[in-house]
């Protein structure tokens, strides 16, 4: 057609799962949309000066956590925004020294996943109650249970092919020998039970 707006506006950035996976969203270079799973529908959209490069809920409530992203980002790539939908504004930010690769949240926790630190946070009041030192994680590699009632995460640890487990409400913490080279992708189940790795050589996939 001559006009690449269109292709612009369309640009996915970021899509997800809320946790019990009833809804999505999407990040794109002009806002974010959400979308319920089953039926299909788009549940909200807002447009933005600007690309939301990540875009997390929590549940499907009107909270969401949102970093800036694409060729011009709406915020700043280092800062995480919680965005109150129902009153269409910025709530609280949080600033970091190095750019944000990953945010989740998760009941009354706040997730962020830097280059080489990994922060938690309680929801209510933003105290950093948690910082974790990792290897380069560009990719922002992290694996959190979704279940509501225990809080257990997984991320790389600073040697290669090895993933730390811990579990928050325990107090304990499970050092994995996951692959021999670097991890490419984690995920987890919904209780937090077992967890499946794979690595950049990518041709295993291992469930712990």
């Amino acid at each position: 057609m001559g006009d690449n707006s269109v292709e612009t506006v369309n640009k996915i950035l970021y899509s997800t799962f809320n946790q019990d996976g009833s809804c999505f969203s999407i990040g794109t270079d002009v806002g974010f949309k959400i979308f319920s799973s089953s039926p299909f529908n788009i549940n909200f959209e807002r447009s933005f000066e600007g690309g939301i490069g990540i875009c997390e809920m929590l549940n499907r409530c009107n909270i969401l956590a949102l970093v800036g992203g694409g060729k011009s980002p709406k915020y700043s790539p280092n800062k995480v925004i919680i965005w109150d939908d129902h009153q269409s504004k910025v709530v609280s930010e949080l600033r970091f020294t190095s750019y944000v690769r990953n945010a989740k949240l998760k009941k009354d926790r706040l997730i962020v996943v830097c280059d080489q630190k990994i922060y938690v946070f309680n929801l209510l009041n933003f105290q950093n109650i948690d910082t974790i030192d990792t290897y380069d994680n560009t990719k922002g590699l992290i694996a959190i249970s979704p279940d509501q009632k225990s809080t257990v995460v997984a991320y790389p640890d600073k040697n290669q092919g090895m993933v730390r487990v811990k579990f928050y409400d325990k107090e304990f913490t499970q050092l994995i020998q996951a692959h021999e080279s670097s991890i490419a992708c984690m995920t987890m189940n919904f209780d937090g039970t077992l967890l499946a790795t794979a690595s950049d050589k990518g041709t295993l996939i291992r469930v712990f």
